[in-house]
């Protein structure tokens, strides 16, 4: 009887600590996963670093794995909204671009005819583009007619502060089964939407500086600590140099 009553307490001590553990493990891993970040808060964390982010995803009406790009641009939005409206520019903005040609305009909408960089020995690619100002900066376009199979996008401006603006950018661009067919097309179009969101915050800050505003300084966020001080370093050596001159005059 002894036996059998030692037996069944154990049993019952052992079935009480292993749901004593598991109530354990639960209560720690809940308490981790509070404590650290969530996906939107690291999301943000690098936007605020300079990182450029972009993903594919699938898009509900097309199907089509559209390309999604973020950064935060340190400028005021009609700044930012004059670059991507300065159509003729392009070519100059964006290395993609070989040469565009305003074909027509009526209220919100402009055609424009684009000729883009091919690789190797292809020659060049040329299509016939209509870029439509949708309103709160908003900035949809398609190709009417061309040699892409399928090309549209846009650009959307959504203002944080007075001088520190989201700018998103979704991108699909499909040439043919023959171009380039052991890249995927995500990959090539991921490629282009972070080169065209670096243009942009890159052409931005060179009218800022050409407007005598200082932009603020992009730290990329694979970059050390170390960097951080020798930028701090270099303000600071601005600054004396500065108040020299100035003692001078």
């Amino acid at each position: 009887m002894l036996l059998k009553d030692n037996v069944l307490r154990f049993k019952e001590m052992k079935g009480w600590l292993k749901k004593y553990l598991a109530g354990l493990l639960i209560l720690f891993a809940t308490l981790a996963w509070s404590q650290s970040p969530s996906k939107p808060d690291k999301e943000k964390l690098k936007l605020e670093k300079g990182a450029i982010l972009v993903k594919s995803e699938k898009d509900s009406t097309t199907n089509d794995h559209i390309s999604v790009g973020k950064a935060l641009v340190r400028a005021p939005i009609e700044l930012i909204w004059q670059v991507l409206t300065d159509y003729s520019a392009y070519p100059q903005v964006f290395s993609q671009i070989k040469t565009a040609e305003i074909v027509k305009k009526e209220k919100n909408k402009i055609q424009l005819k684009l000729v883009f960089k091919n690789i190797f020995w292809f020659s060049d690619f040329t299509s016939l583009v209509e870029y439509v100002d949708k309103g709160k900066n908003e900035l949809e376009f398609h190709q009417i007619q061309g040699d892409f199979k399928k090309l549209y996008g846009r650009w959307k401006l959504s203002c944080l502060e007075p001088t520190k603006i989201l700018v998103e950018y979704r991108f699909y661009r499909y040439v043919d089964w023959w171009w380039l067919p052991f890249i995927p097309t995500s990959t090539i179009n991921n490629s282009i939407v972070y080169d065209q969101l670096s243009s942009l915050r890159k052409q931005v800050q060179k009218l800022q500086l050409k407007n005598g505003s200082s932009p603020e300084e992009v730290i990329p966020p694979k970059w050390r600590k170390s960097s951080y001080k020798e930028i701090e370093k270099k303000r600071s050596e601005k600054k004396k140099k500065k108040k020299s001159t100035q003692k001078k005059e």
